[in-house]
């Protein structure tokens, strides 16, 4: 799971980037609706470059700190995208 913010999340999205081209690895990003730092438009914008097949979902009742904030919807989320 990615987690990180601004210049950060998109540096550690570069190097996961570098070091999962060459493997089948699937992605799922999970944004909060309510994020007062970087909305879902933005995750998907800057992590599409990376990971174009990646999995986006938002949650609308979260926003920065989606596994405190909404854990069991995050759960369910991860679930679902484990199960498929």
């Amino acid at each position: 799971m990615l987690h990180g913010t601004g210049g950060y999340c998109t540096e550690t999205a570069k190097i996961f980037h570098i070091k999962c081209q060459q493997s089948s690895v699937q992605v799922l990003i999970i944004s909060g609706a309510i994020d007062p730092k970087f909305s879902s438009n933005f995750l998907k914008k800057e992590m599409i470059k990376y990971f174009p097949s990646a999995t986006f979902t938002e949650i609308l009742e979260a926003g920065h700190l989606i596994p405190i904030e909404a854990p069991v919807i995050d759960a369910k989320a991860i679930k679902k995208f484990i199960e498929v």
